[in-house]
């Protein structure tokens, strides 16, 4: 029952997502009682614990949003902070190296603010990356994408097969 909502770039942003994010009455998101997502009508009872049990996680890609990360912090609603490299990169000036140093600077000092903040930081890295993600404070790291893992998996199967 999570929701990861990319590119929030300040408070505003944040409100609104957190208001598409959450049921009637206290945000607009639709509602379909006959879809496969709510067991095709069989979970309608349970629709009051869904808002109680939601998770909503922005994710902040610029520096406009790391110097906002403060006042996004603060909306009610959201429970976490996701922080996404490749974006976040390129707009340091850094295309296509997430993993440049100043990058890694800026992702630390990222961190610990998103913890002073009472928030849980986390990240999306590659699998080499994520034991240095939690070393420095990241509280939840994605180590790799579903695309990865299964272009790395068809790699292994096809290796195996020659």
């Amino acid at each position: 029952q999570t929701l990861l909502l990319p590119f929030v770039q300040n408070a505003e942003e944040a409100k609104a997502a957190v208001e598409r994010a959450t049921y009637p009455p206290r945000g607009s998101r639709g509602l379909s009682l006959g879809s496969r997502a709510n067991g095709y009508g069989r979970f309608v009872s349970e629709l009051a614990d869904v808002q109680k049990e939601i998770c909503i996680i922005v994710q902040i890609e610029t520096r406009e949003a790391l110097a906002n990360l403060e006042a996004i912090a603060a909306v009610e609603g959201v429970d976490g902070i996701f922080i996404g490299p490749a974006d976040l990169s390129a707009d340091l000036g850094y295309l296509g190296n997430p993993g440049h140093p100043e990058v890694w600077t800026v992702l630390e000092t990222a961190a610990e603010r998103i913890r002073k903040l009472g928030k849980p930081p986390g990240i999306l890295i590659g699998p080499n990356d994520a034991k240095r993600s939690l070393d420095m404070g990241f509280v939840f790291v994605a180590g790799c994408t579903d695309i990865g893992l299964l272009t790395a998996g068809s790699k292994a199967l096809l290796a195996s097969m020659k």
